[in-house]
């Protein structure tokens, strides 16, 4: 996985098309909560690929890899996105 692909998993699961939430993230998890809301992309590059890499991204990357390994593992079992 890439990080754009990553990142697109993860919108998915926060709000799908259809308007469904597939990833509740409880207000007590402030750190990521500051982390997605900080993570952005370079404002000279608009088509950049990578974000902006200035440490406030930790927690918005480990998220990212979390819905990865588990659409990999839906992807696996035959189950599509698995959500």
């Amino acid at each position: 996985w890439g990080i754009q692909p990553g990142v697109r998993a993860v919108a998915r699961r926060l709000k799908a098309a259809d308007g469904r939430i597939g990833l509740l993230i409880d207000p007590r998890c402030a750190g990521l909560i500051r982390s997605l809301t900080a993570y952005r992309y370079p404002a000279d590059q608009p088509e950049a690929e990578l974000p902006v890499k200035d440490g406030h991204d930790h927690a918005a990357d480990a998220l990212r890899y979390l819905v990865a390994a588990l659409e990999g593992e839906a992807m696996l079992a035959g189950r599509g996105r698995g959500y």
